[in-house]
Protein backbone atom coordinates (compact mmCIF):
# COMPACT_ATOMS: atom_id res chain seq x y z
CA UNK A 1 0.00 0.00 0.00
CA UNK A 2 1.23 3.45 -0.70
CA UNK A 3 -0.24 6.62 0.64
CA UNK A 4 0.18 9.62 2.81
CA UNK A 5 -1.93 11.75 5.08
CA UNK A 6 -4.16 14.28 3.33
CA UNK A 7 -2.48 17.69 2.95
CA UNK A 8 -3.12 19.95 5.92
CA UNK A 9 -4.43 17.15 8.15
CA UNK A 10 -3.84 17.94 11.82
CA UNK A 11 -5.70 15.14 13.58
CA UNK A 12 -5.81 11.43 12.87
CA UNK A 13 -8.52 10.50 10.40
CA UNK A 14 -11.43 8.55 11.85
CA UNK A 15 -11.58 4.84 11.21
CA UNK A 16 -14.84 3.71 9.60
CA UNK A 17 -15.70 1.66 12.69
CA UNK A 18 -18.47 2.30 15.23
CA UNK A 19 -17.32 3.73 18.53
CA UNK A 20 -13.80 4.78 17.56
CA UNK A 21 -12.86 8.15 19.00
CA UNK A 22 -9.91 9.92 17.33
CA UNK A 23 -7.09 11.22 19.49
CA UNK A 24 -8.01 14.51 21.14
CA UNK A 25 -4.69 16.29 20.59
CA UNK A 26 -3.74 17.59 17.14
CA UNK A 27 -1.01 15.49 15.55
CA UNK A 28 1.34 16.62 12.78
CA UNK A 29 0.77 14.62 9.56
CA UNK A 30 4.42 13.53 9.52
CA UNK A 31 3.83 11.41 12.63
CA UNK A 32 1.47 9.00 10.80
CA UNK A 33 2.90 6.01 8.93
CA UNK A 34 1.00 4.11 6.21
CA UNK A 35 0.04 0.52 7.05
CA UNK A 36 -0.25 -2.05 4.25
CA UNK A 37 -3.28 -4.11 5.22
CA UNK A 38 -6.68 -4.07 6.89
CA UNK A 39 -8.07 -2.98 10.27
CA UNK A 40 -10.51 -4.58 12.70
CA UNK A 41 -11.75 -3.33 16.07
CA UNK A 42 -11.19 -5.73 18.99
CA UNK A 43 -12.54 -4.03 22.09
CA UNK A 44 -10.34 -1.04 22.92
CA UNK A 45 -7.67 -2.23 20.48
CA UNK A 46 -7.40 -2.11 16.71
CA UNK A 47 -5.93 -5.16 14.97
CA UNK A 48 -4.05 -4.29 11.80
CA UNK A 49 -3.46 -7.34 9.61
CA UNK A 50 -0.75 -7.12 6.96
CA UNK A 51 -1.62 -7.76 3.33
CA UNK A 52 -1.86 -11.45 2.60
CA UNK A 53 -2.34 -12.23 6.31
CA UNK A 54 1.42 -11.91 6.84
CA UNK A 55 1.30 -11.02 10.55
CA UNK A 56 -0.66 -8.46 12.56
CA UNK A 57 -0.21 -5.78 15.20
CA UNK A 58 -2.67 -4.60 17.83
CA UNK A 59 -2.61 -1.00 18.97
CA UNK A 60 -4.68 1.35 21.10
CA UNK A 61 -7.44 2.99 19.05
CA UNK A 62 -5.86 6.46 19.39
CA UNK A 63 -2.76 5.16 17.58
CA UNK A 64 -4.58 4.12 14.39
CA UNK A 65 -6.25 6.28 11.76
CA UNK A 66 -7.68 5.91 8.28
CA UNK A 67 -8.74 7.90 5.25
CA UNK A 68 -12.19 7.70 3.63
CA UNK A 69 -10.53 5.69 0.85
CA UNK A 70 -9.73 2.92 3.35
CA UNK A 71 -6.00 3.51 3.82
CA UNK A 72 -4.77 2.91 7.36
CA UNK A 73 -2.10 4.73 9.35
CA UNK A 74 -0.18 4.08 12.58
CA UNK A 75 1.11 6.81 14.86
CA UNK A 76 4.91 6.89 14.94
CA UNK A 77 6.02 6.29 18.52
CA UNK A 78 2.96 4.13 19.38
CA UNK A 79 3.57 1.02 21.47
CA UNK A 80 2.22 -2.22 20.02
CA UNK A 81 0.14 -4.16 22.56
CA UNK A 82 0.53 -7.42 20.65
CA UNK A 83 2.42 -8.44 17.52
CA UNK A 84 2.04 -11.62 15.53
CA UNK A 85 5.26 -11.72 13.54
CA UNK A 86 5.12 -12.39 9.81
CA UNK A 87 5.28 -16.13 9.09
CA UNK A 88 6.71 -15.29 5.67
CA UNK A 89 9.48 -12.80 5.35
CA UNK A 90 13.04 -11.95 4.50
CA UNK A 91 15.25 -10.49 7.22
CA UNK A 92 17.78 -9.33 4.61
CA UNK A 93 15.73 -6.12 4.36
CA UNK A 94 16.16 -5.48 8.10
CA UNK A 95 18.02 -2.21 8.71
CA UNK A 96 21.43 -2.56 10.36
CA UNK A 97 21.33 -2.04 14.14
CA UNK A 98 23.32 1.20 14.02
CA UNK A 99 20.83 2.70 11.53
CA UNK A 100 17.97 2.47 14.06
CA UNK A 101 19.92 2.82 17.32
CA UNK A 102 18.49 6.28 18.03
CA UNK A 103 14.91 4.93 18.07
CA UNK A 104 15.62 1.29 18.97
CA UNK A 105 18.38 0.65 21.52
CA UNK A 106 18.54 -3.09 20.75
CA UNK A 107 18.84 -2.46 17.01
CA UNK A 108 16.59 -5.47 16.39
CA UNK A 109 13.41 -4.75 14.47
CA UNK A 110 10.30 -6.43 13.11
CA UNK A 111 8.33 -5.29 10.05
CA UNK A 112 4.59 -5.91 9.73
CA UNK A 113 2.49 -4.24 7.05
CA UNK A 114 5.41 -1.95 6.14
CA UNK A 115 5.54 -0.63 9.72
CA UNK A 116 8.91 -0.94 11.49
CA UNK A 117 8.73 -1.97 15.16
CA UNK A 118 11.56 -2.11 17.71
CA UNK A 119 11.74 -5.57 19.27
CA UNK A 120 13.11 -4.25 22.59
CA UNK A 121 10.17 -2.05 23.57
CA UNK A 122 7.57 -2.69 20.81
CA UNK A 123 7.68 0.96 19.71
CA UNK A 124 6.63 1.88 16.16
CA UNK A 125 9.73 3.60 14.79
CA UNK A 126 9.21 4.03 11.05
CA UNK A 127 8.46 2.51 7.68
CA UNK A 128 10.00 -0.79 6.61
CA UNK A 129 10.30 -2.43 3.22
CA UNK A 130 9.41 -6.10 3.36
CA UNK A 131 8.39 -8.35 6.24
CA UNK A 132 10.41 -10.02 8.98
CA UNK A 133 10.12 -11.05 12.61
CA UNK A 134 12.21 -10.45 15.73
CA UNK A 135 13.81 -13.88 15.52
CA UNK A 136 12.84 -14.89 19.04
CA UNK A 137 9.95 -16.66 20.75
CA UNK A 138 6.99 -14.53 21.70
CA UNK A 139 6.32 -10.89 21.07
CA UNK A 140 3.82 -9.83 23.70
CA UNK A 141 4.80 -6.92 25.97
Amino acid sequence: MSGSMPPGASTPPALPMPGLVPAAAPVPPASWLPFAGTAERRGALIRLTAEGGNGFIELDGDDVGSTPEGRFFVRQGAIARHVDEPPRGDATARPPPDAVAGECPSGITCCVGSVLICCADFKVIGIGRGAWGCQRDGFVP
